[in-house]
């Protein structure tokens, strides 16, 4: 499971004895157990210092006619995964997934890089939905993934990817 500190409109608690805690939002997103991979259409909050668990349905990807440059909206899902990145914006407004698998290291999970826009009340607007890009320049090829690596946000956004292992496409045997 993957989890980062989220932002949150209040960010002091007090406790029963008077005094004030910082709250802290831990997002968990994808990944697996032993039986089954979780769902991508909920995620989960994990709030500090009540030590409380929220859960979150997330949005689809939806064919609502946009056409934006930078979005690619479709009817497809965001695949389950793990073994994925996510890196929150520096505006805490999103959330940038990328990569994993899912069923088996050598099935890479689709899209290999989505958007999560938090919600309201947590640094966004509105509700919590996966945004699907069309990535540009020397991304993966189509149907090739990546693994095991780690990211991190540099200044101006700029996500770093580092390491990890690649998932070649699927070979065709005839």
């Amino acid at each position: 499971l993957h989890s980062f500190p989220t932002r949150r409109s209040s960010d002091l608690s007090n406790r029963s004895d008077g005094t004030q805690m910082q709250q802290q939002d831990f997002l968990l997103i994808g990944g697996h157990t032993q039986d089954a991979f979780l769902n991508m259409s909920q995620i989960a909050l994990f709030s500090l210092p009540q030590e409380s668990w929220t859960f979150f349905p997330v949005d689809q990807p939806s064919n609502d006619g946009k056409r934006d440059l930078a979005v690619r909206q479709s009817t497809s899902q965001v695949d389950s995964r793990s073994g994925h990145s996510a890196v929150l914006t520096s505006d805490g407004k999103s959330v940038i997934v990328f990569g994993g698998w899912v069923g088996d290291v050598g099935t890479p999970a689709n899209p290999q890089l989505a958007v999560l826009s938090v919600g309201e009340g947590y640094g966004g607007g509105g509700s919590w939905s996966w945004n699907v890009l069309s990535p540009g320049g020397a991304g993966p090829a189509p149907g090739t993934g990546l693994y095991g690596h780690g990211a991190m946000m540099l200044p101006g956004d700029v996500m770093l990817v580092l390491g990890g292992y690649t998932i070649p496409a699927p070979s065709s045997k005839f």
